[in-house]
């Protein structure tokens, strides 16, 4: 099992966007996957796995992180932004799609901490999804911030609030708050509870979060 492995295409669907009783995402997808047991058995919170390109006219592969593996279906979630991401968001069930082996490294919990805040802006939230729910299996308490343009970008909402996370979101464009995801970390910071940050997003928004921790 170290080569790429062809999976089937279980489901591609449009995230529900965040509170909403219906409304889907036209441009954020869930991508289900049909693999062998002994891949999903790798994967790790962290990890992610890299897609054939749609065409030759591409040469590199797509990292998308793993957003949940169970059994012998693995998930992702993929924002439609150009020709690749298009092509994936809109197989139909049944469809062969070539990836890799579940790459990268696994994030490692200190079982000792109770506390986690996860921060995220726009799609690297989908890195997140998964060491949510092994923290939440840990009985940790976890704080998830949630960044974006605007509330249609917020993504991972239910996924989080689902595993019973806190989640607080922010917009730089519209709704109830507006900011960015690190003013909502500064505020966490100065509560005082908390023991470890992981984040994912833009590198600026990375680095702001370094600085501030």
């Amino acid at each position: 099992m170290n080569g790429d492995v062809y999976a089937k295409v279980v489901s591609v669907e449009g995230e529900k966007l965040p509170w909403t009783i219906k409304e889907k995402s036209k441009n954020i997808f869930r991508l289900d996957l049909e693999v062998p047991y002994q891949f999903t058995s790798k994967a790790k919170p962290g990890m992610f796995c890299a897609f054939k390109p749609a065409s030759g006219e591409h040469v590199q592969r797509r990292p998308f992180s793993i957003v949940e593996a169970r059994k012998d279906v693995v998930s992702f979630i993929v924002k439609d932004v150009g020709p690749n991401t298009h092509y994936y968001t809109h197989l139909s069930r049944g469809s062969i799609i070539n990836i890799t082996q579940p790459r990268g490294k696994e994030i490692e919990i200190d079982e000792k901490k109770k506390n986690y805040i996860l921060v995220a802006g726009g799609i690297g939230a989908a890195a997140l999804v998964y060491i949510a729910r092994k923290l939440r299996l840990l009985n940790k308490n976890v704080t998830v911030l949630l960044g974006g343009k605007n509330y249609k970008e917020i993504v991972g909402y239910n996924y989080f609030w689902d595993l019973g996370c806190d989640v607080k979101t922010i917009v730089e464009e519209e709704a109830f708050a507006t900011g960015l995801v690190t003013d909502l970390l500064k505020s966490e910071l100065f509560s005082g509870i908390r023991e470890e940050v992981i984040s994912c997003g833009p590198i600026q928004m990375m680095n702001a979060v370094h600085d501030l921790c």
